[in-house]
């Protein structure tokens, strides 16, 4: 069994990561976060925030609607451009992309039959589109047809399908667009000079037809996105002020430093609105894959719906040549990075397997997630030695302080102390206090180290304040 199926299979029977609607069969490429993957997953998005907010740059956050109306996306590109080329395969009716299946002497064969009778390639747009309101699109679909019946075929279709897009609402593909329509509102709202940024976290959809590898590629994901705006002459500066300010940012939740690299496009892979664009990159089992991308917008965006909407993009800024201030569209630097592949990574990266004992002294196989203390889910664990009144009582006294401190930590009361152990190797538990006899006599308990199982005796006290130093968020 590969990293990856461990991985999965382990998220799965600890309750980070489950495959949605599951019961019926599961839903394809839709996951649910369980509690510990969920706290997982917050303190990735909230180092991703303090990040930003406690920064030396002026950046302030917006929470954006996931609905957007088709003048944005068409302003965007994203209709015209947002698409992937498909093949059918005409055996088994499969829809799938041509470059992510291997030919065969230069032919295409289906992944999943295996035939060879493939249809051409299509353009498929990866937006999901939905309606606004009560509407019933049968029946204006069999107006609109009977009003247009002296027209023929091919033209009622294309004048049917621009109809039915441009009354549509879509799921958003990024949160970016959010950031643009709003620009004028924010800068009225938060007045700010060049550079400063918007930032937002929030969930985005695409209509993936080949998902893929556990959480990589899924249809609801969310993003974690800053647009960055500057002057058109500080453009170069700021992207490789922030393509390294956020690779720097990675290497502090991911143990290993060759596990990341960076990645420049080539002119033929850019984005229809980039000017340059770079990859962060993790080392997943399958190779180098994409967790985050920097990129240059230039002004493509504002100018886009400057144009679409008949508004006035830009700021205020004062020059000296013409005595006053001017109006100027700012550029965007964006770096965005995706959170649900964030995780992914970060578990992969944090999963080891390690020669052990159990109790009875027999060799095993430690699984360990070597989690960052400040990512764990559980900052530390408290264990009574045994189930007894006056341990249990110490154990939540301990557990109580952790809570005070600002710190999750849970006590574990059930099975025996080397169960306990494994549980929270699994978990990335980071330190589990363990609550004896002696510790009744002199208020003395165990404190064990995730990594290396180390074992140290202390006062309760100096463990709960140890353990509050080593699991603060870094700066």
């Amino acid at each position: 069994m590969d990293i990856l199926q461990k991985v999965l299979s382990l998220c799965k029977r600890r309750g980070l990561v489950i495959q949605s609607a599951e019961i019926y069969g599961g839903a394809k490429s839709l996951y649910d976060f369980g509690h510990l993957g969920f706290l997982i997953k917050e303190n990735i998005k909230e180092f991703w925030k303090q990040s930003l907010l406690f920064s030396d740059e002026s950046i302030f956050f917006i929470d954006g609607s996931i609905l957007l109306p088709f003048p944005v996306f068409k302003a965007s590109g994203h209709i015209d451009c947002f698409t992937d080329p498909l093949v059918d395969c005409k055996e088994c009716k499969i829809r799938f992309r041509p470059d992510k299946v291997e030919k065969e002497l230069g032919e295409l064969k289906c992944p999943s039959c295996g035939s060879k009778n493939i249809s051409d390639p299509r353009l498929f747009n990866l937006m999901f589109r939905t309606t606004l309101g009560p509407v019933d699109q049968l029946e204006e679909i069999l107006t609109f047809v009977l009003q247009n019946s002296s027209k023929s075929k091919e033209e009622i279709l294309k004048d049917l399908q621009e109809q039915i897009l441009k009354s549509s609402v879509f799921l958003r593909p990024e949160t970016a667009q959010n950031i643009f329509c709003q620009f004028m509102n924010l800068t009225k709202s938060y007045p700010r000079k060049l550079p400063f940024g918007i930032a937002q976290i929030g969930r985005a959809f695409r209509n993936e037809i080949t998902t893929e590898k556990f959480l990589f590629r899924v249809a609801e994901f969310e993003q974690m996105e800053l647009e960055f705006f500057v002057k058109s002459q500080d453009e170069n500066f700021y992207f490789d002020y922030w393509l390294d300010k956020r690779v720097t940012w990675w290497k502090k939740i991911i143990n290993s430093d060759s596990n990341l690299r960076i990645r420049e496009y080539s002119q033929n892979e850019l984005a229809h609105y980039a000017k340059r664009c770079c990859d962060i990159e993790f080392k997943f089992p399958w190779g180098f894959d994409e967790v985050e991308g920097v990129a240059s917008r230039s002004d493509y965006d504002l100018l886009a719906h400057a144009r679409a909407s008949g508004k006035d993009f830009f700021v205020l800024e004062s020059s000296e040549q013409r005595g006053g201030q001017v109006k100027i569209v700012p550029w965007v630097i964006e770096p965005s990075c995706g959170l649900t592949r964030a995780f992914l990574a970060v578990i992969l990266d944090a999963y080891s397997e390690e020669p052990g004992v159990d109790a009875e002294g027999q060799e095993k196989v430690r699984t360990v997630m070597k989690l960052k203390p400040f990512l764990a889910p559980y900052k530390a664990a408290v264990f009574p030695l045994v189930k007894n009144e006056e341990l249990i009582k110490l154990s939540k006294l301990i557990h109580d302080e952790l809570k005070r401190r600002r710190l999750y930590s849970c006590v574990e009361e059930n099975q025996s102390i080397g169960k306990r152990y494994a549980k929270h190797d699994e978990i990335g538990t980071p330190f589990c206090i363990t609550v004896d006899f002696n510790s009744l006599k002199d208020e003395s308990v165990t404190v064990r180290d995730r990594d290396s199982t180390e074992q140290v005796r202390c006062h309760w006290k100096e463990a709960v304040d140890n353990v509050v130093s080593l699991c603060q968020m870094p700066a």
